[in-house]
């Protein structure tokens, strides 16, 4: 009879604290993971829309509206029609996108009246993606081939260049897009580290 009582008792006990636990895991706030901190890293292209009347920045005909994106390893800019069309330039992980999008029919392009990619640079970059996992096969290969097709030259302040046409520019972006969306947020957050580091300097 003590057995039974003894084993009553102590089952009771067992319940009670399983109880206060689950009752406890329930009452907690839950504290945000490494991941959900770093949650405002951008997974998009940061877009601005700049419409310079007069032209400056970017080769485009009368009336025409422009954007320029200046970026750590690229430039770009861009015209439109403003009454067709909306533009808008950005950087997106040091990468420079200008694109044209018609207004009554929405269809982006990557209508780039310019695009110089700054390949010394960027090759840097590049290892430095390689050395935490990336896969730049694909990216290396593209900037072979604009290295190879493109009218280089010299920025003051930037350094050496190579000029790329609108398609081999849009293969570029999507591939070093893909490359940067493969990386988990934590990756991300470094990578942005980086690139605000050699932005300052």
């Amino acid at each position: 009879m003590k057995k039974i009582v003894l084993s009553i008792v102590c089952l009771s006990i067992v319940s009670f604290m399983f109880y206060c636990t689950k009752t406890d895991e329930k009452i907690q706030p839950k504290q945000p993971s490494v991941q959900q901190g770093q949650a405002g890293v951008s997974e998009k292209v940061a877009m601005k829309v700049v419409s310079n009347p007069d032209n400056s920045g970017c080769p485009c005909g009368a009336g025409m509206a422009t954007c320029t994106a200046d970026c750590l390893f690229s430039d770009c800019c861009t015209c439109w029609d403003p009454k067709k069309e909306t533009g808008a330039c950005g950087c997106y992980f040091g990468i420079a996108k200008c694109m044209t999008e018609l207004t009554t029919q929405p269809s982006t392009s990557p209508a780039s009246s310019s695009v110089k990619l700054y390949n010394l640079k960027f090759a840097d970059h590049l290892r430095f993606l390689s050395s935490i996992g990336g896969d730049t096969r694909e990216l290396q290969q593209i900037v072979s081939t604009i290295n190879l097709k493109g009218k280089k030259g010299k920025d003051a302040r930037k350094g050496d260049y190579v000029e790329a046409d609108a398609l081999s520019y849009q293969k570029f972006y999507d591939a070093y897009k893909t490359c940067i969306e493969s990386f988990d947020l934590k990756a991300k957050a470094v990578i942005q580290g980086r690139l605000a580091v050699l932005q300052n300097n």
